[in-house]
């Protein structure tokens, strides 16, 4: 037996016997692409593991789980990104629990003080600008999710939104 196939047999026998952390550390891409799966079983699993998973891209990964339709994997995804960002958490829990528009709201903006803590947050934010413009609030003003999305990724420095034409309007007001 080659080592490559010893090696293969212990990381699924490790994670047939539950000892998930080892299997993870060699495929943690596999997770990334099991947390957009179209099963929920497979998304709620890949955000339990990628709790501990390091690095910025699982954690993205859980800010944009923690906006799945699906409260199951988007309760499994906040726990765990609360193992990696306990700040991410709280402000994303806020965001997907709370009823209160303007404390959401401020969630997002929280978000946005963060600074480079914030950064894995940044696609999640502009999922959230998306779905906004996309519901048709367009307005481009405060206490709008778009306008607050957009102001929260120009404060954590993630990208230059002025360039997208989706956001120009928002970003001339941003100044």
């Amino acid at each position: 037996m080659s080592r490559t196939t010893a090696a293969v047999l212990i990381l699924a026998l490790a994670a047939g016997c539950g000892y998930s952390k080892l299997a993870m550390a060699a495929e943690p891409e596999i997770l990334l692409k099991d947390i957009k799966s179209k099963d929920v079983k497979v998304r709620m699993k890949a955000a339990e593991e990628l709790g501990e998973v390091e690095g910025d891209k699982a954690t993205a990964a859980l800010c944009e789980a923690a906006l799945d339709g699906n409260s199951k994997v988007a309760v499994a995804s906040l726990q765990s990104l609360g193992k990696k960002s306990p700040e991410l958490a709280k402000h994303f829990t806020t965001l997907v629990v709370d009823s209160n528009g303007k404390n959401r709201i401020g969630a997002i903006d929280k978000i946005g003080e963060l600074a480079d803590k914030g950064k894995p947050a940044v696609k999640a934010l502009i999922g959230i600008a998306i779905s906004s413009i996309a519901r048709g609030d367009t307005r481009g003003v405060p206490g709008n999710f778009a306008y607050s999305a957009i102001r929260a990724i120009s404060a954590i420095g993630g990208c230059d939104l002025s360039r997208a034409p989706f956001t120009r309007r928002f970003a001339a007001r941003l100044g």
